[in-house]
């Protein structure tokens, strides 16, 4: 039996880092992947990508959130602060789980019907951090 990959990049064309990999309830934490492709639109549809990071639920502070990465171009470093303080909260403690998708959506011009989907290309990297009191 064969096997194939779903991965739509070369195996280990990404990876994502957190820095540091451990800090406490108001540590801002930074993580910093390479951007397989350019950030915006190419013909008819426009590129992105989003970090979400992830924690089972807990009251009074903050378990998940995505953001949106800005601008990146094709090979290039990019990096993402999440700040607690600037997301309105801390972070809850224990184990968080951290990805970076790669997402394709329809470009449309203003005031045309446009139809409505994102399609994830790629998981462009996975890491993980600790949080402490």
């Amino acid at each position: 039996s064969t096997s194939t990959s779903s991965a739509a990049r070369a195996p280990g064309a990404g990876t994502l880092a957190v820095t540091p990999a451990a800090g406490h309830r108001d540590t801002a934490f930074t993580f910093t992947f390479t951007a397989p492709e350019t950030v915006g639109r190419q013909g008819n549809t426009q590129t992105a990508y989003t970090l979400a990071v992830v924690h089972p639920f807990q009251d009074g502070c903050l378990a998940d959130r995505t953001v949106s990465v800005g601008n990146a171009a094709k090979g290039s470093p990019v990096s993402v602060t999440l700040d607690p303080g600037k997301l309105g909260g801390v972070w809850c403690q224990g184990s968080y789980s951290a990805r970076v998708t790669e997402v394709q959506m329809p470009y449309c011009n203003p005031g045309t019907m446009c139809p409505q989907f994102v399609r994830v290309v790629a998981t462009v990297g996975r890491t993980s951090f600790r949080v402490s009191r």
